[in-house]
């Protein structure tokens, strides 16, 4: 049985930044109206393009007894994952 941590470091992270990086406000929005969040819905709340719904990502949050408090965007992801992490990371290019 494989553990929680060699799951982890199997993961496809440069795939996992691409496919975060490229969602767009379309992605948020159907993110933010879908009643059950898929991966993909997750990765369009963690991307870029959710920095300018933090309000409605509150208001979700607030309306979902039982969930999580709130659901952070990258843009306010400090350091508690690394896809967080490596979508807020500067690079090579963006320097």
């Amino acid at each position: 049985m494989k553990t929680f941590s060699d799951r982890w470091r199997q993961l496809e992270w440069d795939d996992i930044r691409l496919r975060i990086n490229s969602k767009t406000a379309a992605d948020v929005e159907r993110a933010l109206a879908a009643k059950q969040l898929t991966r993909d819905d997750m990765m369009a709340l963690l991307s870029p393009a959710a920095a300018n719904y933090l309000e409605p990502l509150a208001q979700r949050a607030q309306r979902s007894p039982g969930s999580a408090s709130a659901i952070p965007s990258a843009s306010t992801c400090r350091c508690i994952s690394p896809t967080c992490a490596l979508t807020t990371a500067p690079t090579a290019a963006s320097r």
